[in-house]
This record gives C-alpha cells, structure tokens and sequence, in this order.
C-alpha cells in the first residue's frame, strides 16, 4: 500500500509493503521511515514531518479503503 509523506522537499509517495519501522527522531520533529531498500549497505531512510500516529492512522485508513473496494477492483 502507498502511502503520501511530507519531508523538506514535499511530497513523498512511500510504498508501506517495503518499510522496516518507523519513530520519532528524538532531536528534532521528524519521524524516521526505514525501507527494506537498501543503500551502501543500510537501509533507505527518509526523514518525514508526520507523527507516527499520524502515519499509522493512514495505514488504518487506506486498509478500511482498499477493503471497501470491489473484489474485481482489487
């Protein structure tokens, strides 16, 4: 499932299947997002302005959606 982001750039379309965790970086107000993608070795990190709740309130949303959707939408 995608879902839309906001980093320092803008919008960010992420696809959820892919992410390993998400939290709140403690030094600033950005959540940190880790993908299964990996890069040098580590994982793809981006570093977006919604909360962690804000982002699993998303995940509920965009699940209750695709399961109102027709079974030949699917």
């Amino acid at each position: 499932m995608w879902i839309e982001l906001h980093d320092s750039g803008g919008a960010l379309h992420i696809n959820m299947d892919h992410v390993i965790s998400f939290r709140r970086h403690d030094r600033n107000e950005l959540t940190q997002v880790a993908t299964s993608a990996v890069t040098q070795d580590s994982p793809t990190i981006f570093n977006v302005h919604e909360t962690p709740q804000e982002i699993e309130n998303m995940i509920v949303d965009e699940q209750r959606r695709l399961a109102s959707l027709p079974q030949t939408v699917r």
